[in-house]
C-alpha cells in the first residue's frame, strides 16, 4: 500500500479551493492533471509503497503534537524558479507548531528506517500537474482570500490509482494537543 502522513482540509475550504481550480482551468492550457478536491491536502510526509502498515500504526500514535491554526497564502508553480510541473496554494506562514509537529514525524518514521526528507519542508496543497513542465506564473496571478482553518489531527493516508485517477482513504487520525 501507498502511504503518507497529512493535514486534511475542513469542507467549507475545499470548496473554496475547488472555486480557485475552476478559475485556473479557464487561465492555464495544456496537458494538465487536476487534482480532485476530494483529495486536497497539506502532506506533512509520504512514506510511499509499504508491504506492512503495522509497525506504520504504531509509530503514528507515538506522534505527538500541538492544534494550530493555518492561513491559505498564494498560488504559486513549484519549481518557483523553472518550469514547473506543479500548481500549487502556499501558506501564508508556517507555524512553529506544525514545524515541531513535521520534526516528530520525521523522528518517528526514522527509527524505521524511512529517511528524512533531504528536501526543506515546504506545506502546500497541489491544485495540478502539468505533463509538460513550463513557467505559469502569469497564468495563475488571481489573489485568494486570506482563509484561516484550526487543525486539530493529522492523518495517515493511503493512496490508490486507477485510470480515472488517485483516491485517497484515511487509515488512522492522530489527534494534536490542545496546547
Amino acid at each position: 500500500m501507498r502511504l503518507f502522513l497529512a493535514i486534511d482540509i475542513p469542507d467549507p475550504i475545499r470548496r473554496l479551493i475547488g472555486g480557485v481550480q475552476e478559475q485556473l482551468r479557464k487561465s492555464i492550457r495544456g496537458p494538465i492533471r487536476w487534482v480532485d478536491p476530494a483529495n486536497f491536502h497539506f502532506t506533512i510526509k509520504f512514506l510511499g509503497e509499504v508491504e506492512d502498515a503495522s509497525p506504520i500504526l504504531a509509530a503514528v500514535q507515538s506522534i505527538q503534537g500541538s492544534c494550530f491554526d493555518l492561513q491559505l497564502g498564494s498560488l504559486a508553480q513549484l519549481p518557483p524558479t523553472d518550469r514547473a510541473d506543479v500548481v500549487m496554494i502556499d501558506l501564508a506562514n508556517v507555524p512553529d507548531e506544525l514545524l515541531h509537529l513535521h520534526q516528530a514525524v520525521e523522528a518517528a518514521f526514522e527509527s524505521l528506517n524511512f529517511p528524512r526528507d533531504p528536501r526543506p519542508f515546504h506545506p502546500h496543497l497541489t491544485l495540478a500537474r502539468l505533463s509538460v513542465p513550463r513557467f505559469v506564473s502569469r497564468e495563475i496571478a488571481l489573489d485568494i482570500a486570506p482563509v484561516r482553518f484550526h487543525v486539530d489531527a493529522i492523518h495517515l493516508m493511503e493512496s490508490t490509482h486507477d485510470e480515472a485517477g488517485s483516491t485517497y482513504r484515511k487509515i488512522s487520525r492522530i489527534d494534536l494537543s490542545i496546547g
